[in-house]
């Protein structure tokens, strides 16, 4: 049940409590004669509490700003940290696929000096068995 339900208008400016046991016990022990209450009265107690409410509304979103801030403020230092990384990757990598390049290119010189020996140590081989023929 909420919390307006509990009051029916009997005139203009004038509230009366259908079921007030409750709020009445929580005001005091002493059960009193009932009396309406006015709209004014009714708007004294709620307002404060609407007041309170927006309020503590006003603090949360001011503290959930500037979390989220926070939260944005971090997420892009990391973006900064990760593209540094990502800048120096490249930086590293471009050499390095140099080297592999160069290493490729002396692996296949070596291997053209290898043929070339083996050419001259059989060119070596028949000159020596030609000259052990003669």
């Amino acid at each position: 049940m909420s919390f307006l339900q509990g009051f029916h208008l009997k005139k203009k400016n004038e509230i009366d409590f259908v079921s007030i046991d409750l709020y009445r016990q929580k005001m005091s022990d002493k059960p009193k004669e009932e009396k309406p209450l006015t709209l004014s009265q009714l708007i004294g107690y709620v307002e404060p509490r609407f007041q309170k409410i927006e309020n503590e509304i006003k603090e949360f979103r001011a503290e959930f700003n500037e979390f989220r801030n926070e939260t944005i403020q971090r997420f892009d230092d990391l973006y900064k940290k990760f593209e540094d990384l990502r800048q120096e990757y490249i930086i590293a990598n471009q050499p390095m696929k140099r080297l592999e390049k160069n290493d490729e290119i002396l692996g296949q010189e070596i291997e053209d000096l290898k043929n070339k020996v083996i050419k001259l140590q059989q060119d070596i081989e028949e000159l020596e068995k030609k000259s052990i023929i003669h």
